[in-house]
């Protein structure tokens, strides 16, 4: 191999290739995997309805698990609007891994410097950020106006956000939460909203990863710099506290 450098160029580029073609980008079951990550079930057996009858064989092959299961008597709800996402170093936990590897190293610059020896080197991260919100701009999806995703304050003081109350299937109650324990939270004026409203509206931004799901088991969350960039906003639900963040570009 040595004494045909023309062949070694030709097995890196193969090499490239692959992992290109590993990407969510152009694998349609990578693209299926990432789109777990957080999602209700009714709408993962809406975007691909052959799943209806196979769901719970499809969830213990991929690894998932249920992430917030709403506190109804109603089975069916309760079925639909429970949300399911990727068990720690299950399969899809380990593809979404992988796909973010791929995005986050075609997005350096020293593997952009010796890639470009080889091919064309395209930033797949951005690719798919500009492909999703594309979709998004085409259904004509707007973040819902009736959650608060902003933190104010700072410089001397707390940093502040809003979080919601969940009751069953209602968000009733909202309260604006300090940064600092000396500081006390504080109820604030709020008409209340079904959960499954909540759940509708950001459903298509949860499937395409436009909105991640907070989980501190999960890698974003352990190593953050690995995959900064990709969410434009993270649900948080902690124990009957519901909050979505805008997170800084």
């Amino acid at each position: 191999m040595l004494e045909n450098p023309e062949k070694i160029v030709n097995e890196l580029r193969e090499i490239y290739t692959r992992l290109i073609g590993l990407s969510a980008n152009h694998s349609y079951y990578t693209f299926f995997t990432i789109n777990t990550r957080c999602i209700p079930r009714y709408y993962i057996e809406q975007a691909y309805p052959k799943l209806k009858d196979k769901f719970e064989e499809v969830a213990e092959f991929l690894g998932l698990e249920p992430k917030f299961i709403p506190d109804v008597k109603e089975e069916e709800i309760k079925g639909n609007y429970t949300l399911w996402g990727h068990k720690e170093n299950g399969f899809a936990d380990l593809i979404y891994r992988l796909n973010g590897i791929i995005w986050e190293s075609f997005g350096r610059e020293e593997f952009r410097n010796v890639c470009e020896l080889i091919a064309v080197v395209r930033d797949l991260k951005q690719e798919y950020l500009e492909k999703i919100n594309e979709k998004l701009f085409r259904i004509g999806w707007k973040f819902p106006d009736y959650i608060n995703s902003h933190e104010w304050g700072g410089s001397g003081r707390p940093y502040w956000h809003q979080e919601y109350e969940i009751n069953g299937i209602w968000l009733d109650k909202c309260y604006e939460v300090p940064s600092w324990s000396s500081y006390s939270e504080r109820e604030v004026e709020f008409e209340g909203k079904s959960l499954i409203e909540l759940f509708n509206d950001i459903s298509p931004a949860l499937f395409l990863g436009y909105i991640g799901y907070y989980d501190k088991k999960y890698v974003e969350y352990k190593w953050p710099p690995l995959f900064r960039g990709v969410y434009n906003y993270t649900l948080i639900i902690r124990d009957n506290r519901l909050r979505i963040r805008r997170e800084e570009r």
